[in-house]
């Protein structure tokens, strides 16, 4: 089986920029805590709560740690927000100014009343670039965590999630390169519109051109999945993935100018998912089939509706219980993770490594845009 992580390490270290900072709002979860101790060496790790009382929770608890207890509490960031009234103060009078005109407007006083919250006080510090990412999940449902990451954080015009697998030697080969297959929408786009569907499938491939090598995967390849293969069906979502297909080339056009290596991108679109997966019935079922090379060889997989794709994503997580997987967020500037509250300490090792491989992959990116000073 292909070790992502250990490639994603391998990247990391050959890239001599700034660690990012990630706040963990859910740092007494054990496996959050797991977690830190084993990104402290690409992560500043930064958490919304005072170092006795974590010290107090690791003794309670009995956690293992890879590394002693003294060396782990000496590397985390700890925000003590008893002791951060001015920045209270400052990123409540953001909030309110967030808030005007919205269904969810706050008063003054609700919006201080708000960052006593850690986890509200965890997005804002994203949002003021004190954390260059907030990820959390395992204890929060969607509406309590992401929902809030979503009104808070700048995002782009279509936010997706994608689950990427890496499948174990056990599953049969032949038919994703190097086992690995990505699938979204995954949790957030009930039924995307035209626009937003194209912008999942590209968003989906420059997320995993971002992360796996060109030596492991030369190409990546999408395909908008559907029931219909090139017209041989028609209806309402047959349409719409037309329609979304019809924007992708003008918009691949667009990235491409922002980063070379997206002209490794195949993205096609209509296609029954036994064509986008299997070169024999691509080949029967597309006419001119050389002049579609995602056709048979998908290994990033778009669907139509959020059923679909989460429905993929738990297949595949349970039938394959040995793989790797892993979440991403797409469309919000690599600024969040949102994990499943069934996650392990090593997906949220995995996932939280690739982010920080996307932060300092960015041309711009040059660390921690602002630190606190306690």
């Amino acid at each position: 089986m292909f070790n992502l992580e250990k490639s994603i390490e391998n990247q990391l270290r050959i890239i001599t920029k700034p660690k990012p900072t990630f706040i963990f709002p859910e740092c007494n979860d054990p496996r959050i805590i797991q977690a830190m101790a084993r990104l402290i060496p690409v992560v500043n790790c930064m958490v919304p709560c005072r170092r006795d009382l974590l010290a107090q929770h690791l003794r309670d608890q009995r956690i293992s740690l890879p590394i002693p207890e003294d060396d782990f509490l000496s590397q985390l960031i700890f925000l003590n927000l008893s002791e951060m009234t001015q920045y209270k103060n400052d990123f409540a009078r953001e909030l309110l100014k967030l808030s005007q005109g919205k269904k969810w407007e706050l008063t003054e006083r609700q919006a201080i009343a708000e960052l006593e919250n850690p986890l509200n006080f965890s997005i804002m510090t994203v949002r003021q670039g004190f954390a260059n990412a907030i990820l959390g999940g395992v204890q929060f449902t969607s509406r309590d965590y992401f929902v809030p990451c979503l009104r808070l954080l700048k995002k782009e015009q279509t936010v997706f999630e994608l689950g990427l697998f890496v499948l174990p030697d056990t599953h049969p080969t032949g038919i994703f390169k190097e086992n690995m297959v990505a699938f979204s929408d995954v949790a957030i786009n009930l039924a995307p519109d035209a626009e937003a569907l194209a912008n999942i499938v590209l968003g989906s491939c420059c997320i995993v051109r971002d992360i796996v090598p060109l030596e492991i995967l030369p190409t990546i390849n999408g395909v908008i999945v559907s029931y219909s293969t090139k017209d041989s069906g028609t209806g309402p979502t047959v349409d719409l993935v037309k329609a979304a297909g019809e924007l992708i080339p003008a918009k691949l056009a667009d990235l491409v100018q922002l980063n070379e290596a997206y002209q490794t991108l195949n993205i096609d679109w209509e296609m029954q998912i036994s064509v986008a997966i299997s070169e024999s019935a691509a080949r029967k079922k597309i006419k001119n089939y050389e002049q579609h090379p995602a056709a048979g060889r998908a290994n990033v997989l778009t669907v139509t509706n959020l059923d679909f794709g989460n429905s993929l994503y738990h297949l595949y997580a349970t039938t394959w219980p040995d793989a790797l997987k892993m979440l991403q967020v797409g469309g919000i500037f690599n600024q969040a993770l949102d994990f499943s509250r069934n996650s392990t300490a090593e997906d949220v090792v995995l996932a939280a490594k690739a982010l920080a491989l996307q932060h300092v992959k960015k041309s711009d990116y040059m660390g921690t845009l602002n630190q606190f000073n306690q």
